[in-house]
């Protein structure tokens, strides 16, 4: 016969095949005797069975559902430092791409009407 012992903060609880003996701070001590019919191999079985019915996927709770998902935020602040976000990303965009495109539509106005300079422009 095996016992195992448990400390928690409150009581000492010892446990083996047959008793449960529970010691609380004051010294009581409370003695048990389970009776049970099954075999160790038949309790780690149940033990198995009883972990397997009561494991939760991950994936599926609430708070891995709320990890990824965003929360919308309706303040006026909030729209207002955004939209100034959008408008310097806009500027800084533009500022790159905007001399390309005008020379783009130079060039192509400019080969489109036959001017001699528009092969030198090609750079």
């Amino acid at each position: 016969m095996t016992t195992n012992e448990i400390t928690m903060p409150v009581s000492t609880v010892s446990y083996s095949n047959s008793s449960v003996t529970v010691c609380d701070g004051n010294n009581t001590v409370i003695k048990c005797i389970c009776l049970t019919a099954f075999t160790d191999d038949q309790l780690y079985r149940r033990l198995y069975w009883l972990r397997a019915l009561l494991r939760v996927d991950k994936k599926t709770t609430s708070a891995a559902l709320r990890l990824r998902t965003s929360a919308s935020d309706d303040r006026i602040s909030a729209k207002a430092i955004g939209g100034f976000g959008v408008a310097i990303l806009f500027i800084l965009i533009m500022g790159i791409v905007l001399p390309d495109i005008i020379d783009l539509f130079s060039f192509v106005y400019k080969s489109y009407t036959g001017s001699k300079t528009a092969s030198r422009n090609i750079a």
